[in-house]
């Protein structure tokens, strides 16, 4: 099984999508390569009864924010033709400056 880990305020963002079991388009770190990877895939919080790779949350100062997540990745896109912009809480409610 694989490890992947991605910001946890991203996971926040989009935290909607995910709770309505919908693939999102996310970056992630693979932990075995370090390579960073744009996907589309399902997350589903800890607890779940979930089929995947382990998926561990980090805040902002790189501390695991949770490492119970699971990660199903249903394509690894190029990340030269897709459009990511992560959206962050902090920052889209931190202001000018």
């Amino acid at each position: 099984m694989a490890e992947y880990e991605i910001l946890e305020e991203y996971v926040e963002a989009l935290r909607p999508e995910i709770d309505a079991g919908n693939a999102v388009t996310v970056e992630v770190r693979d932990n075995d390569t370090f390579e960073r990877l744009v996907v589309r895939a399902l997350l589903q919080p800890g607890g779940a009864d979930a089929q995947g790779d382990r998926l561990v949350l980090r805040n902002l100062a790189e501390n695991v924010s949770a490492d119970d997540w699971t990660i199903r990745i249903l394509e690894t896109l190029d990340p030269e033709s897709v459009e990511i912009r992560p959206v962050s809480a902090f920052r889209r409610h931190g202001g000018e400056g």
